[in-house]
């Protein structure tokens, strides 16, 4: 392995990470099991981090897939369910591929002719159910395209009547999308068609959420729902929520609450079943991403939150970590715009550049936000939520996939 001459900042030795990402792409039909992961048009080759420079806080390498400089640009990736990759059309095509996480083998590649602007969903059967595999949903324009998780086989696609907004949830027998006409839609898997809708008063950005036979929705009116996956709107068990501003960002269902940031500033902890307010914590800026829980120990659950304050010409982003019991603040850290993955003790998250200094990877500990250390993760691009489950996988827990525009993939993890 070849060190990376990456800069690494020791406060205390111990760490993981696991990174995935986004994906761009409008898509043809046909797959390619064989294709590598993709690269293009990116002249620099990325050094991956060093075995010694990992080993020093606590890391070490899981997998590493060099860049291939015949391919296409990598412009995503994002961790559901697998490891997904998308690069963009360009002298050919685009590809969506399935990554294996453990290995880094490209599982199977399918063809794109545009660029994704939403990654991919995957549903999968319940245990018992014959002859229907698992499922991996994407949208391009306002057409849905439904593959084969294993094989990356065409399975179908719906061209739709109405606009697509958001990504895709689905049950057994339909999937469920958000649109800008203001509508929640459900829409039939057999019959390819529309079986209900709910209007809202806003678009809809964030995806849907399944919970039980519930379906969880947050629209630009300010507000969140609680609808059927049957028949939508249900007088009995349906519920709504408003806040004061526009929702732009993926609610999350935990246990028996719905977590959802708010551009009004706020984080709000909602009940599942009747929509009441259990709590709301004030992060002092917008916020545009979804909320992170983190099941870090038995009663003991910390919700993150970054909040986005625009007002001035570079971005400031928060991180506040919040109590999930109480809705009271734990710590917060200047500085960081994404989470990055759950580790034993640790929250790894990534940086704003700051003046002489490249993306950096940075590990916090979780009850305190004290940094432990830094990562010069420059040479990479993308890394992806790992949510493991609410860090509850302990298989998961701590990995970190780092990706660069020119295909290479370093996959690395806590040391146990």
């Amino acid at each position: 392995m070849t060190k990376c001459g990456a800069i690494v900042r020791l406060l205390c030795p111990a760490a993981g990470l696991l990174i995935a990402g986004l994906v761009g792409t409008s898509c043809q039909m046909h797959s390619s099991r064989s294709d590598q992961i993709s690269a293009a048009n990116v002249s620099a080759a990325s050094a991956p981090l060093g075995e010694a420079e990992l080993a020093s806080v606590g890391l070490e390498e899981l997998w590493y897939i060099p860049a291939d400089r015949g391919a296409n640009h990598v412009v995503s990736a994002s961790l559901v369910d697998g490891l997904f990759v998308a690069t963009e059309p360009s002298s050919r095509r685009g590809k969506l591929m399935r990554v294996d996480r453990d290995t880094g083998k490209t599982l199977w590649a399918f063809d794109l002719n545009a660029t994704l602007t939403r990654p991919p969903s995957v549903y999968r059967f319940p245990a018992g159910t014959e002859g229907r595999p698992d499922e991996v949903y994407f949208t391009q324009l306002d057409t849905v395209f439904v593959l084969d998780y294993k094989y990356g086989d065409l399975l179908r696609s719906n061209v739709l009547a109405f606009s697509v907004s958001t990504g895709i949830a689905a049950v057994e027998d339909r999937y469920f999308v958000g649109s800008d006409d203001e509508n929640v839609y459900g829409v039939s898997k057999t019959l390819q068609t529309e079986e209900w809708r709910h209007r809202t008063g806003g678009g809809l950005q964030g995806k849907p959420i399944v919970a039980g036979n519930g379906l969880i929705a947050a629209s630009r009116d300010g507000s969140v729902y609680r609808l059927s996956t049957v028949n939508g709107w249900n007088q009995e068990t349906g519920w709504s929520f408003e806040t004061s501003a526009p929702i732009v960002a993926d609610p999350v269902v935990y246990s028996q609450w719905v977590l959802v940031g708010s551009m009004d500033y706020k984080l709000y902890c909602l009940s599942l079943r009747d929509g009441s307010r259990a709590w709301d914590f004030l992060a002092e800026s917008p916020i545009e991403q979804a909320p992170v829980v983190y099941s870090y120990r038995p009663g003991q659950d910390v919700v993150l939150c970054i909040g986005v304050d625009r007002s001035s010409r570079r971005a400031k982003h928060t991180l506040f970590a919040v109590d999930l019991a109480s809705g009271e603040p734990m710590w917060r850290s200047e500085g960081v715009r994404q989470v990055v993955s759950l580790g034993r003790d640790n929250l790894y998250v990534l940086n704003d550049p700051s003046a002489g200094k490249g993306r950096t990877l940075t590990a916090l500990n979780i009850l305190t936000g004290k940094e432990r250390f830094q990562l010069d993760v420059s040479e990479f691009h993308f890394a992806p939520t790992n949510l493991a489950d609410f860090g509850r996988n302990r298989t998961e827990r701590g990995q970190i996939f780092l990706v660069a525009k020119n295909g290479a993939i370093q996959a690395i993890t806590e040391k146990f």
